[in-house]
C-alpha cells in the first residue's frame, strides 16, 4: 500500500491494514491529488467475524475517519460479515466512544465491536 507508513491507526491495529488482502471490498484507500489521506480494512477471523482498522494521515480528521469506517463497514456487510472488532489503543478511546454512541450496533468495552445487520 503506498504511503501506509504516513498513516496512523485511529481505530484498530495497523497490522490488519498490512495483512488484509488487496480486495477493494476488504481494503480501501482515500486519496486526494495523489496523496493518501487514509485507509480502512478488515481481515476475516472466523466465520462471519472480522477485525478492522481505520488509519488516517491527520489524526484530528475524525470526519474522514468516520467516512472510511462507514465505507469499510458497507463492504464488510456486503461480504456477509456480521461482526467487526477493533482492537483499541488508549489514544483511540475517544473516537471509539463517539462511534459507540452514534453508530447502531456498536458497543465499546475493552475493544470496539460493531454488529452489522445482514
Amino acid at each position: 500500500m503506498p504511503n501506509a507508513r504516513a498513516l496512523t491507526p485511529v481505530l484498530g491495529h495497523v497490522r490488519v491494514l498490512r495483512e488484509s488482502p488487496a480486495d477493494p471490498t476488504r481494503r480501501l484507500v482515500e486519496e486526494e491529488d495523489g496523496r493518501v489521506l487514509g485507509a480502512a480494512a478488515y481481515e476475516e477471523l472466523f466465520g462471519p467475524h472480522a477485525e478492522g482498522v481505520v488509519a488516517v494521515r491527520d489524526v484530528e480528521d475524525h470526519a474522514g475517519a468516520l467516512r472510511l469506517l462507514d465505507r469499510m463497514l458497507d463492504g464488510a456487510r456486503a461480504d456477509g460479515i456480521v461482526l467487526v472488532r477493533f482492537v483499541l489503543e488508549v489514544a483511540q478511546l475517544p473516537l471509539a466512544a463517539t462511534v459507540a454512541a452514534t453508530l447502531p450496533g456498536a458497543a465499546l468495552a475493552s475493544d470496539l465491536e460493531v454488529r452489522l445487520d445482514g
